[in-house]
């Protein structure tokens, strides 16, 4: 963990597993040896060992229950990271519940709360549930602030997952914007942490290809990145913009593969969407039914634990896809009445009125003190230090207004904004 917060990239290290048999002749206490499984858990995560990985929670949860309330903590949150990253969804917030209650211990430091904040933000964005992922993101940002404790870390956390709101909340140009933003304030971060980002500026069909030619070529030459699922599926996405069709539907095959073996809802579904995606642009028989067959397991593997981030970011090539799959599952070919429901859902947020163009939101409270502020044409230090608020949450709040308004300036920002009579 030390090793991940005072890095200048961003990477994290790389991971070496142990054995049961290693972790079980350490001379350690019960609460020491917990903490092992845990940090263990997260490299087996990383290897992929996803099994093995929940064992070394499940072990460690049992070695110091109800002795140390940080350890019990820490293996809460763990495991729900594990059950993300697998796409069992439902049983990863029960686990983020878990975690919860021994935050509001009263023994638990609060600044240990980020980890929970964005944690399970991530999840809700994954389900698509986007004003309890504002609201939990709003959370870890008063969090932050009230502790005074800023990190390059979790600060660019902080804007990372407020650009991913912009995207799933359809306002893509916002989006791009706060992306830019991001890569300029945290340029000594590798272009590796940005994974998720420049996955959905590519759905937005935004990424510059001197972003994608940089993370295919840092990616490439990364020890342990590059055998990552997510990152596995992100290049064949980004090789097959490049019209290396062959190399890239052969990496999503290879990543289907080896999520049915393990069971991995998450990427199983992100794989399948991509392919469906890919292959009517080969040259191959039966692509139709083959296309019809990857969005019937998607749904599948989708619907319980509502996995519904994966369409909407390519809900532009995928709703004539689905919307021939919904006509189509009828009589002998109708799905389960619970997949049918979901499809109908995924059809609706793909192409609800709602996340089409829109009138700008109405400014916050703090928002508008931040554009008068602006108007005086002062810094960003200078105002966070009249309104007592980090610089990081100035910049945030000015890009949150930036998008509002629908400008991509300070200048035009504040004429906007007299234009509207927010501010005289």
């Amino acid at each position: 963990m030390e090793a991940y917060i005072t890095s200048n990239n961003g990477i994290l290290p790389k991971y070496y597993a142990l054995t049961a048999e290693q972790i079980d002749r350490l001379h350690f206490g019960p609460v020491a040896k917990a903490m092992v499984l845990v940090e263990n858990s997260a490299a087996l995560m990383e290897l992929m060992q996803y099994e093995e990985a929940e064992n070394c929670i499940k072990t460690a949860i049992k070695a110091c229950a109800g002795i140390n309330v940080f350890a019990d903590f820490f293996a809460y949150n763990q495991q729900a990271q594990i059950l993300e990253e697998i796409g069992h969804l439902n049983d990863s917030l029960s686990c983020y519940a878990k975690s919860l209650e021994l935050l509001n211990s009263p023994s638990m430091m609060s600044w240990y709360g980020a980890n929970y904040y964005f944690g399970i933000a991530g999840v809700y964005m994954r389900r698509m549930e986007l004003e309890k992922a504002t609201e939990t993101l709003e959370q870890a940002r008063v969090l932050l602030e009230s502790q005074h404790r800023h990190i390059d870390i979790t600060d660019m956390t902080l804007a990372f997952h407020e650009a991913e709101m912009k995207f799933l909340s359809g306002d893509d140009e916002t989006g791009t914007v706060y992306v830019e933003e991001i890569l300029s304030e945290y340029s000594s971060f590798s272009v590796l942490t940005m994974g998720r980002l420049i996955h959905e500026l590519d759905c937005a069909e935004r990424l510059p290809s001197s972003l994608s030619d940089e993370f295919l070529k840092e990616l490439d030459a990364s020890e342990n990145y590059k055998f990552q699922p997510f990152m596995r599926l992100l290049r064949a996405r980004l090789l097959f913009k490049r019209a290396e069709n062959e190399e890239a539907l052969g990496e999503t095959n290879e990543i289907l593969t080896f999520s049915r073996l393990h069971k991995n809802r998450l990427r199983l579904v992100e794989a399948g969407l991509l392919k469906a995606l890919m292959l009517p642009h080969c040259n191959e028989t039966g692509v139709p039914r083959e296309i019809m067959n990857l969005l019937r397991e998607a749904i599948h593997y989708a619907h319980e634990d509502r996995i519904l981030m994966p369409f909407f970011l390519d809900r532009r090539a995928l709703l004539p896809l689905l919307q021939t799959l919904s006509a189509e599952a009828v009589g002998k070919n109708a799905m389960s009445s619970s997949e049918t429901s979901f499809l109908r859902e995924i059809l609706v947020l793909c192409g609800s009125p709602a996340h089409a163009e829109r009138e700008p939101d109405i400014l916050s409270a703090r928002e508008l003190e931040v554009l008068s502020e602006l108007s005086l044409g002062i810094t960003n230090r200078e105002i966070a230090d009249k309104l007592c608020i980090s610089q990081a949450t100035v910049k945030t709040h000015v890009l949150s207004i930036f998008g509002k308004l629908g400008v991509s300036s300070r200048m035009r920002a504040v004429q906007e904004g007299r234009k509207k009579g927010l501010i005289k």
